[in-house]
């Protein structure tokens, strides 16, 4: 048991991991289109600083609050999923006497 834990726990882990980094990708693509329009210069210009610290901004506060959005889901399907589980064992139990 406590070996399949792990393994399950490491790829929750790796699982994780590839998400953030998929995550990360998807803010560089999405800000570096939508902020960055010209290559005539080393440095990004005032204009595209702006621009992208608001793009990362605005992409970290969307992203939270999808995670949030999964987590309050999945805490309601475990509660419901627990009460159906509670329900059946107290029918079984009643139906015993």
């Amino acid at each position: 048991m406590g070996a399949s834990n792990s393994k399950h726990e490491k790829d929750i882990a790796y699982i994780k991991e590839k998400n953030q980094v998929e995550t990360i990708i998807r803010l560089v693509d999405v800000c570096f289109d939508q902020c960055v329009t010209s290559f005539s210069r080393r440095d990004l210009n005032k204009r595209e600083k702006v621009c992208t610290a608001q793009c990362v901004k605005k992409f970290l506060e969307f992203t939270q609050r999808i995670e949030e959005r999964i987590e309050e889901q999945s805490i309601s399907e475990r509660h419901k999923m627990e009460t159906r589980r509670n329900e059946e064992i107290k029918n079984h139990f009643e139906n015993q006497n």
